[in-house]
């Protein structure tokens, strides 16, 4: 997952701002200088809005939806989006290019009194959690 918070598209569909890239890899072994070999061509998953900064944070959730296959799940952080009151989008993992989908599927909007301090700085935090076991 790559993110491109500041990327701007306008097209036949509109206008957009920030995108994250999803790249799966080739699973083929590659000789040096086969570096085109490594990735497939990546999945772009549009921001809502122009100034959203769609993808400016991107943390992995492990399999919060339960899936059999164990396909970890991210969320993707729009700092700007819905009027500057950020969002929060959830997407499920998939095997390959062809099953992820690019809808989320689930948007959570901060609230006004999420904002801790003026210049907005507590939406830019976007971080997952790792439960780790030791051994007694």
């Amino acid at each position: 997952l790559v993110g491109a918070p500041f990327e701007y598209v306008e097209d036949d569909e509109g206008s957009f701002g920030g995108a994250v890239y999803i790249y799966f890899s080739s699973g083929e072994k590659r000789k040096r200088h086969e570096n085109s070999k490594v990735f497939l061509k990546p999945i772009k998953i549009r921001g809502p809005g122009v100034y959203s900064q769609f993808g400016l944070s991107i943390a992995h959730l492990g399999n919060v939806d339960g899936d059999s296959h164990k396909y970890n799940d991210f969320a993707v952080g729009a700092p700007y989006s819905n009027d500057g009151k950020g969002e929060v989008y959830i997407y499920h993992g998939a095997k390959s290019p062809d099953v992820i989908k690019t809808e989320p599927v689930q948007v959570r909007t901060f609230l006004l009194s999420l904002n801790f301090d003026t210049n907005g700085g507590f939406k830019f935090a976007c971080c997952s959690c790792i439960m780790i076991k030791s051994r007694s």
